[in-house]
């Protein structure tokens, strides 16, 4: 009888011909292990969650609670990037997700596993500012004057404060007088009503909502019990947002005309349950805004009665932003920051604070950007046509430089980081780029 006698197996080699390829080499090798030499079976699938939604993202979300160590699997039916809190032993096990199809999201543990499918809830990343500066009066006192400003932030539950109001008028009256302070605004709401809605284009409706306070381009809402429009009752995203109107633009083709009623309800909340304002105040005519107190959300009114001595820390979100509402590509970094790229802008939020994400943090590039990648402290920014490699341990001071090599990525799905850089398609196959070289290692065993 004829011994078939092969020493090693291997993978398949595509651009040889079957007829000429090497004994130990396979025509076809599925579901198999060739790395070994030997030929084994994979193993078999176990089932260890139902999401029982159309799935285009898991991610295995670990979670330190009083001690004890849960593991579960959180489950989208959008391509999602998600990151776990930069904070050290984050009491509230937050983790943080982008998407192309909704604005940047947080949750923690208590929102996230609360019922399946997993995420169960979650809340917007960052708190709108206040748009409408405090008043201000003052009552008694004597002795000698000063001058002061104040302005006033949001802050949640978990901690995370909002950019400040605007600033209020420079009043002047004696140290030890009462200063009265009103006309604070009160949360950001996350619901309201519809009030009409008009089609302007043959793909475009202007919607006029009861406020448009704390909602900005990009954001997505859902509408319902809208009469006469009903295919507006559903889930959009803000194409333009017009303050002096109350009207947001969405994306629409419908012939319907608007008869009455509506309801609008944001689908990522702002965390208002528990939430606070803090107030500041200027010492003289210049310098920074210090803590004077803070009282519950819904207060509208303040009386300072607290000397410059007592006053507490800097305004630390004096220059601050939200996230841009079209993130996408969320990275985490050594240095405690977060990035991701909007449009054509690469963007950093302040090291330990994820809520945080200033003008001063944002990089335009030239071209169309697809992904973001983290290597060590520096970035590597995948777009339509050239890498770009942003480097430096300060997100206020980093350094950018395109990757001389036309290695445009094609898929941000096909994208995986390998630590130190990233392997991503192109259209002559997959390329490897790193902070020190982009070559496409695909180039000797598939024809382009």
């Amino acid at each position: 009888m004829t011994a078939v006698h092969i020493k090693a197996f291997r993978g398949q080699i595509p651009r040889v011909s079957e007829r000429l390829l090497k004994p130990s080499n396979a025509a076809r090798a599925l579901n198999c292990k060739i790395t070994a030499g030997s030929l084994d079976p994979l193993s078999g699938i176990g089932r260890v969650y139902d999401a029982n939604i159309p799935l285009e993202t898991i991610y295995r979300y670990r979670a330190t609670r009083s001690g004890s160590f849960t593991d579960n699997w959180l489950t989208w039916s959008e391509h999602v990037d998600v990151v776990p809190s930069p904070n050290a032993n984050d009491p509230y096990g937050r983790i943080y997700f982008t998407s192309d199809d909704f604005e940047p999201r947080m949750s923690s543990y208590d929102l996230a596993i609360a019922s399946a499918p997993y995420p169960t809830a979650w809340y917007a990343l960052g708190t709108a500012a206040p748009t409408t500066a405090p008043t201000v009066s003052h009552t008694g006192g004597s002795s000698t004057t000063e001058s002061r400003s104040y302005v006033y932030t949001f802050v949640t539950s978990f901690g995370e404060e909002s950019p400040p109001s605007p600033p209020s008028s420079l009043y002047t009256s004696h140290l030890t007088a009462t200063w009265n302070i009103s006309g604070m605004q009160t949360a950001p709401p996350n619901s309201g009503t519809v009030t009409g809605a008009t089609v302007i284009s043959t793909d475009i409706v202007r919607v006029t909502l009861n406020t448009v306070f704390g909602i900005a381009q990009y954001d997505t809402l859902t509408f319902a019990g809208v009469t006469g429009m009903t295919s507006l009752n559903g889930s959009f995203r803000v194409e333009s947002v017009d303050t002096a109107t109350n009207r947001v633009t969405v994306a629409l083709t419908t012939t319907q005309t608007y008869v009455s009623g509506g309801t609008w309800t944001r689908n990522a909340p702002f965390n208002t349950t528990g939430m606070v304002k803090r107030i500041y105040r200027t010492v003289g005519t210049g310098g920074s805004f210090l803590y004077v107190g803070e009282v519950p959300v819904a207060t509208t009114t303040f009386a300072d009665t607290v000397l410059a001595a007592d006053l507490g820390e800097v305004l630390p979100t004096a220059d601050s932003s939200p996230p841009p509402k079209n993130l996408t590509s969320l990275i985490s970094l050594p240095n405690g920051c977060l990035a991701g790229i909007a449009g054509n802008e690469l963007c950093f939020s302040d090291p330990y604070m994820p809520y945080s994400w200033p003008i001063r943090n944002r990089y335009a590039f030239s071209g169309v950007g697809v992904s973001a990648i983290a290597a060590s402290n520096s970035v590597i920014v995948l777009t339509e046509t050239f890498p770009i490699l942003y480097t430096g341990s300060d997100p206020e001071a980093m350094s950018g430089s395109t990757l001389e090599t036309y290695a445009p990525c094609v898929s941000k799905r096909g994208v995986v980081d390998i630590g130190s850089g990233a392997i991503y398609p192109s259209f002559d196959g997959l390329w490897l780029v790193s902070t020190q070289q982009v070559q496409c290692i695909t180039r000797k065993l598939y024809r382009e």
